[in-house]
């Protein structure tokens, strides 16, 4: 009976020391259920998002690779998110990502480079500030922003990516390529010429922008 008993202890402290040594059990323990991804390399690329909870943290590692892609869509009918926190690993959000959401607010890090087209489009952002390089078709469209701000590192806007919203302020820095002129709303392209500023217009029907 001792004997057996000193058996039991030994394979007791064997597996609590695998399990604690063990990353693949620890990571696990701190991605929210209903997320979905793959590892490509040693990166993971997020794909989509099946859980109940509508407030969303994603992890910045998972199994011990850094999360460096959102790719999937996150606009099932059954979990519209209120609120999703994205990590500073992050280096690259996709198409359609975050679409058709309830976003009231999102922080996005300075680690992204470019937002996939659609991606934040028919949620209910009432600001944003954008520290991203390229930023796709109708982006942000379809939202309630009253405010943007594109941070010093944007290049490159696509069409119409903020349209269909309540703008009456856009802070922009110098020489940002915008594609079409309805990206922010009518007459904004006249009133940018490439200097930097913070652009505004008394209401949203008008199309007469001035830089303060």
């Amino acid at each position: 009976m001792k004997v057996c008993k000193s058996h039991f202890g030994v394979v007791l402290f064997i597996g609590l020391l695998f399990s604690a040594c063990n990353p693949t059990n620890v990571m696990a323990q701190n991605v929210p259920d209903g997320l979905e991804f793959t590892i490509q390399g040693n990166s993971v690329i997020i794909t989509g998002y099946a859980g109940i909870p509508q407030t969303l943290v994603i992890p910045n590692r998972i199994q011990g690779s850094p999360v460096t892609r959102i790719e999937g869509a996150f606009n099932r009918v059954y979990n519209r998110l209120t609120s999703v926190t994205i990590p500073n690993t992050v280096v690259f959000i996709g198409d359609n990502a975050f679409r058709n959401n309830r976003l009231t607010t999102v922080t996005i890090p300075n680690s992204v480079v470019a937002i996939g087209a659609n991606a934040f489009q028919g949620n209910q952002l009432t600001n944003v500030t954008i520290p991203v390089i390229n930023i796709g078709r109708h982006a942000f469209a379809n939202n309630q922003l009253t405010s943007v701000t594109i941070g010093v590192n944007v290049e490159f806007i696509a069409d119409y990516a903020f349209s269909n919203n309540l703008l009456t302020s856009v802070t922009i820095g110098a020489n940002v390529r915008i594609e079409c002129c309805c990206a922010f709303g009518n007459g904004f392209t006249d009133a940018y010429n490439g200097t930097a500023g913070t652009y505004t217009r008394p209401d949203v029907n008008s199309r007469t922008w001035t830089r303060r």
